[in-house]
């Protein structure tokens, strides 16, 4: 099985523009988008609903699904 951040960057490097990555400890709805920021148009990953394992709560696997999506150079909303 594929780790979440392959999922991600999976879908962060395909043409869908929202997906729920479902992996063993985490769901995220995610999409791509673009946003008017300060008068800028900027390129954002939105987040649109999370669950997360109960068992993973606190581990910080949310945390590295939002580090890694930054690590694109998208605004994460």
């Amino acid at each position: 099985m594929p780790t979440c951040k392959e999922l991600l960057t999976e879908f962060l490097h395909s043409t869908t523009r929202n997906v729920w990555i479902m992996h063993e400890d985490i769901s995220i709805y995610v999409r791509k988008s673009h946003r008017l920021i300060e008068g800028e148009l900027v390129d954002t990953f939105d987040i649109a609903n999370v669950v997360v394992a109960e068992h993973a709560i606190g581990t910080g696997v949310f945390k590295a699904a939002i580090q890694h999506a930054e690590t694109f150079g998208l605004v994460v909303f």
